[in-house]
């Protein structure tokens, strides 16, 4: 079995979990999109920076061009919406939690293109230009990239590290929108 394959079905019942509490935002509306990405930055404002301080960059050289905390930030700014605080995280430092954290994040990146089709449908004025975050890489072979360089570590990397780390960026993913439920209902 491949890494990818590996990481695919360890994530699959949390990838599960994760859109379906993200189906609930309103890409179609102004407020229902900023609500979407308000809660995508709790998530990442945490997990980008905890990768760096591990030293994702050891794994990822290319992990500048990488990063989409800056283009989201942008997008609430151009929405005029505050900026949130990120969710307190953990996040084991072994090289195996880095790829199954990493893995997570690169792979959140495919999905952004459907949904970034559906922004650009919308009809509220504006609606394309916030897209920084969820165009973030488009054109660039970024996803085929991480895939080799991740397949390059195939048997040195311990498994329930990799779950541990694919498990902990999709919680923090679905804790961002417990988060946001909870301070709505405020």
């Amino acid at each position: 079995m491949s890494l990818r394959q590996f990481l695919r079905e360890s994530g699959e019942h949390w990838h599960a979990r994760v859109d379906q509490a993200y189906s609930t935002y309103s890409l179609e509306s102004r407020a229902g999109y900023g609500a979407f990405l308000q809660a995508h930055a709790r998530a990442l404002l945490a997990l980008e920076p905890a990768l760096e301080t591990a030293g994702i960059e050891r794994l990822l050289d290319d992990w500048p061009q990488r990063r989409r905390r800056e283009a989201l930030c942008r997008d609430l700014q151009t929405l005029q919406l505050p900026i949130p605080d990120a969710l307190a995280t953990a996040l084991p430092i072994d090289t195996g939690s880095l790829w199954g954290l990493a893995y997570v994040l690169e792979g959140s990146r495919l999905g952004s293109r459907l949904l970034a089709g559906r922004v650009r449908q919308a009809n509220w004025p504006g609606a394309d230009s916030a897209l920084g975050y969820l165009g973030h890489g488009e054109g660039q072979p970024l996803w085929p990239g991480f895939l080799k360089r991740l397949e390059e570590q195939d048997g040195r990397l311990d498994p329930a590290a990799l779950r541990a780390g694919v498990e902990v960026g999709f919680r923090t993913f679905l804790a961002a929108t417990e988060h946001a439920a909870t301070v709505a209902h405020a």
